[in-house]
Formats: structure tokens, sequence, C-alpha cells
């Protein structure tokens, strides 16, 4: 087993009703999209937080590193709202800490760099730049996976190679 580089804390978050953003097409769910991309979520645990920050990049510049931006993730409030959800895998990153590499996130969302040898040994140092990689694997799936809301069969889709097969073939499929 790997040597976690960050410890793994519980957390439980507070959310009313939520859906898929895949639920919403057009402008609705480019409104959404973006929600999710500046963090509209107010979870109890960062409420405050919130108050004072907002969006995905704040909360990377206080260390709270998302580190899983996925179609699974991207969800919808009642008021049509995109909200950023599952921060299960999230890092609370510290300065006396070796910064984190860990390869956490979904295959299909996962940045390039993630997805070589080096990525699965854990030999590179997660940035930024790796999470807005996942934001933009999201929206190509949601773009060539899904038509007004429905999702089309994933194997006769151009995003097929993204969910099957080794970390190199998901590379090359990208």
């Amino acid at each position: 087993w790997q040597t976690i580089k960050e410890p793994r804390v519980l957390r439980a978050t507070a959310l009313g009703p939520l859906r898929p953003l895949t639920s919403l097409t057009g402008t609705s769910f480019m409104k959404a999209f973006f929600d999710c991309f500046e963090c509209n979520f107010k979870p109890l645990l960062f409420s405050l937080l919130l108050n004072y920050l907002s969006g995905h990049h704040a909360l990377w510049t206080q260390n709270i590193w998302h580190c899983d931006p996925s179609l699974n993730n991207l969800m919808v409030d009642d008021e049509g709202s995109g909200v950023l959800n599952d921060w299960d895998l999230a890092l609370i990153h510290r300065a006396d800490r070796t910064p984190s590499s860990d390869r956490t996130g979904t295959t299909p969302y996962m940045p390039l760099d993630f997805l070589t040898d080096k990525g699965f040994e854990g030999k590179i140092r997660r940035l930024y730049r790796h999470e807005m990689e996942g934001f933009i694997w999201t929206f190509t799936v949601a773009c060539l996976a899904y038509d007004e809301g429905a999702q089309l069969d994933i194997g006769k889709t151009k995003v097929a190679g993204f969910f099957s097969g080794t970390y190199q073939r998901v590379s090359r499929e990208k």
C-alpha cells in the first residue's frame, strides 16, 4: 500500500436535494456548470469560510483542495444553481507537510499527468492546473455523452475510451 501523504478526515455536509448537472440543457446547463466552478455550495463545515471567499480557486489558495472534479460531483439544487459536491476526498493541505502527490480522482476526468506511471506511483505533485483539467474533462464528457439531458450510450460516443481500460489507454484516448 502506498503511504498516505495527507491525512484524511471524515467530513459530513448538510445539503438540500440535488440532481445531476446533466439534467439541464443549454444556458441553464452552462450557468450551473460555472456555478460549480465558482464553488456555489454552502455545507456547514465551510459556510463561514465561504462568506469571504468565493470560487474553487479561492478555496485552493486557502489549501482546501477538492481533488475530484467529475460529472458525478457537479450537481444542481432546486433553484437551478450548480453545486460542487462530494468533498469526501478533499485535502486540507498544510505548509508543514510535503505537497500532496495523491492520485485522487475519477479516471475519466483525471488530468493526463496522473494517467502515467509517475502519476500512479504518486510522483506527480498536485497543482491547481490539474483541478482545472478535471473540470475541462468533465465539460468534454457532458458535451459528448449527453443530448438534451439524456445520457447517450457511452460505448458509442467519442469519450467511450475514457471509461474503461488501463490508465495508459484512457490517457491515449484523451
